[in-house]
C-alpha cells in the first residue's frame, strides 16, 4: 500500500510543479515506484505459472501488460499469457496474446518462442474455447495507468 501512496504523491508532485528543482527526481521516483509494482505483480504471476495456476497466473500478467505498458517484462509478460491460455486450452486467446506480442515488439526473443507455442495448441487443441480473456486486453495505445 506504501508504493500506492507514493506513485498517487509523486503524480501529483509532477502534474502540479513542472518547474521545480525536483522534478526531474519526482519523475524518475515515479518511474522506479511504478516498475517495482510491475515487478512485484509480474513475479507473482510467474509463480502461479511456475505451479501450473495459470487462471491465477493470468490477472497479474495482464495486469502488467495493461497497467505498465513501459515495463520491460511486458514481452515476457505477454509470452506468458500465450502459454498459460494454451495450456487452458483457451486458444482464442492465446493467439490474441500473440499477437499483441508480435505486433507491439515483434523483435523481440519472445515472438519466435510465442509462435512455436501457439502453433502446438493449434494442433493439439483445433480452435479450443472460446476467449474468455479478451475483454481484458487492452486496446491500442495502452490501457489504464491506475495502481
Amino acid at each position: 500500500q506504501h508504493i500506492g501512496d507514493a506513485i498517487k504523491y509523486l503524480r501529483v508532485a509532477v502534474s502540479a510543479y513542472p518547474n521545480s528543482e525536483y522534478h526531474e527526481a519526482a519523475v524518475e521516483s515515479l518511474k522506479d515506484a511504478r516498475s517495482r509494482v510491475a515487478a512485484r505483480n509480474f513475479y507473482v504471476g510467474r509463480f502461479y505459472y511456475k505451479t501450473g495456476q495459470y487462471r491465477s497466473a493470468i490477472p497479474r500478467f495482464v495486469d502488467v501488460v495493461n497497467k505498465y505498458p513501459e515495463s520491460e517484462l511486458v514481452p515476457e509478460a505477454l509470452y506468458k499469457l500465450v502459454v498459460a491460455a494454451g495450456k487452458l486450452r483457451m486458444v482464442n486467446d492465446s493467439k490474441l496474446f500473440f499477437s499483441k506480442l508480435t505486433m507491439e515488439y515483434p523483435d523481440s526473443k519472445w515472438a519466435p518462442k510465442a509462435e512455436k507455442k501457439v502453433e502446438e495448441y493449434v494442433k493439439k487443441y483445433g480452435k479450443g474455447e472460446a476467449g474468455l480473456l479478451t475483454q481484458e486486453m487492452p486496446t491500442e495505445g495502452g490501457g489504464e495507468n491506475n495502481e
